[in-house]
């Protein structure tokens, strides 16, 4: 998370002002009056040992005043925040408006790697940067080989894998996945304070990427047993199960009846449609009905063990 040291001066400032602490009062046994106008006036942070004792001066905990200053950043300098939304969910368009007026040095916690990195994707599909120079962008934000070797990654550092999953060559593909398959069975932590969101999104990108790339789903096919597993302990434990749909979808667009791995892709895309809706009609599935007749739908689940699909023995097909 990004917080320049000079913020942190202006949003202790704010807070003495905002909790009416005179400067005496505030001050008293920590800096002269003199030094810390100083501070204000030129922006200058201050050390470690002043920050806390003015924290604790201001009555929070350092967590709480990090998650306000976190706010207050986001807030005044929120046409950052929405680029990056915009950009992040390729929504050209409305990110159009804000690209002239969003310029560096960026301010909030999507300023440091996350912004410059989808404004060069931006650049490229707008023909401005070609592909040599975009990737070449990516591959400066990040160390790869030692990446694959930490015990904890930032949340910035995984928005950058996930571009370079999804654009790179397929020498990028090959050094990022077992970076993000690290992520997703938990041998490597991420740091985000939106985990269920990112570690969704790190799972939904990474199955997007092997379903549509057969090399590489036959290159890490012992690996995606953990996708499914990882994928349904993060609905539990996190209660989204109406973002798995698609998941699942992406495993059935990119697999065939052929595959031995269908029927259980399959069921699962079944049991989410159900968790989703409870009036959800198989037949009606135009998805499913392009790959699977209902009769041979009914045979799958004959032959398979009906007590591990209870949702599927009272189903309307």
């Amino acid at each position: 998370l990004m917080i320049e040291h000079y913020q942190l001066t202006e949003i202790i400032e704010h807070l003495r002002i905002q909790k009416k602490l005179s400067y005496q009062t505030f001050l008293e046994n920590i800096v002269s009056e003199r030094s810390y106008r100083r501070y204000v006036n030129e922006g200058k942070p201050f050390n470690f040992e002043i920050l806390i004792q003015l924290v604790d001066k201001l009555q929070m905990k350092m967590r709480d005043f990090i998650f306000f200053a976190l706010n207050f950043i986001s807030i005044k300098h929120q046409e950052e925040i929405y680029l990056a939304h915009y950009l992040n969910h390729e929504m050209d368009e409305e990110a159009a408006s804000y690209i002239k007026k969003v310029q560096p040095p960026f301010h909030t916690y999507v300023g440091s790697k996350i912004l410059p990195s989808l404004i060069k994707r931006y650049d490229f599909k707008q023909k401005r940067i070609d592909r040599y120079q975009y990737l070449y962008f990516l591959r400066s934000q990040l160390s790869l080989s030692s990446l694959v070797h930490q015990h904890s990654i930032d949340r910035s550092t995984v928005k950058v894998l996930l571009l370079l999953l999804k654009d790179g060559t397929l020498d990028d593909q090959l050094l990022v996945l077992p970076i993000l398959f690290n992520i997703i069975k938990n041998n490597t932590s991420m740091i985000s304070h939106q985990i269920d969101v990112d570690l969704s999104d790190v799972i939904h990108t990474t199955a997007h990427v092997l379903f549509s790339n057969p090399p590489l789903k036959e290159t890490f096919k012992d690996e995606l047993t953990y996708l499914f597993i990882n994928a349904l302990e993060n609905v539990k434990k996190y209660h989204i199960e109406s973002s798995y749909p698609s998941f699942f979808r992406d495993a059935l667009t990119y697999t065939y009846q052929k595959d031995p791995s269908f029927s259980t892709y399959l069921m699962y895309y079944l049991m989410s449609k159900l968790i989703e809706n409870k009036d959800y009609q198989v037949r009606k599935d135009l998805h499913v009905m392009s790959k699977i007749s209902i009769s041979e739908l009914q045979k799958m689940i004959h032959d398979m063990d009906v007590s591990t699909l209870y949702f599927m023995k009272e189903g309307d097909f």
